[in-house]
């Protein structure tokens, strides 16, 4: 949240969309903006911050309409390349600059089963391996249908899938011992 705030000289009057977001990351932020959080699942009401139900690759606002749209950890979860080409479409068009973090495909370990290497296998694999071999699937002790659920709405994009889809942003990395662990597209407001 200091990278975000210092790149973007967030301050408590900057009017900020956050694309998939809830209250409690905005309780590490340094500064806390004007905030408008969009989700598809039911939050908890924050205060002072408007709440907005919607798909993040059918955004409800006008062309421009923010001057700052952060998301993270997102773009991961709408879909297949198609739906994320759409998402970042939308997050281009209501935001004059943005901050977008996801996965990286190629890091080893995937974050959101916190197992190494099990996302670079085959579905079917990855489909019978997810519940009873991941540290994700041992802590939750998921469902079928709940792992599943999860399996099919994740895909991990590349970095030059990032970067065709906000080619007017430049590429920043979260690294964790010199990989790159996550992929953010930064585009600064100009001027």
């Amino acid at each position: 949240m200091q990278r975000f705030c210092d790149s973007f000289s967030i301050a408590p009057d900057t009017l900020v969309l956050d694309i998939g977001g809830s209250g409690e990351i905005w309780d590490a932020s340094p500064t806390r903006p004007r905030l408008v959080i969009l989700n598809m699942a039911e939050i908890a009401p924050v205060s002072g911050v408007w709440i907005v139900r919607a798909d993040a690759r059918h955004l409800p606002f006008r062309d421009a309409a923010f001057p700052v749209v952060f998301s993270n950890s997102v773009m991961e979860h709408v879909g297949d390349h198609g739906s994320q080409q759409r998402y970042a479409a939308e997050v281009r068009r209501v935001g004059r600059s943005y901050f977008v973090q996801t996965g990286n495909q190629r890091f080893p370990v995937e974050l959101h089963y916190m197992t190494p290497f099990i996302h670079w296998l085959p579905k079917p694999w990855q489909r019978r391996l997810i519940r009873h071999f991941t540290v994700w699937g041992l802590m939750v002790r998921p469902s079928v249908e709940d792992a599943a659920a999860l399996l099919d709405e994740l895909r991990l994009p590349t970095e030059q899938e990032v970067r065709a889809c906000f080619p007017d942003a430049e590429m920043e990395f979260e690294r964790l011992f010199g990989m790159k662990k996550a992929l953010i597209a930064v585009k600064r407001p100009s001027g």
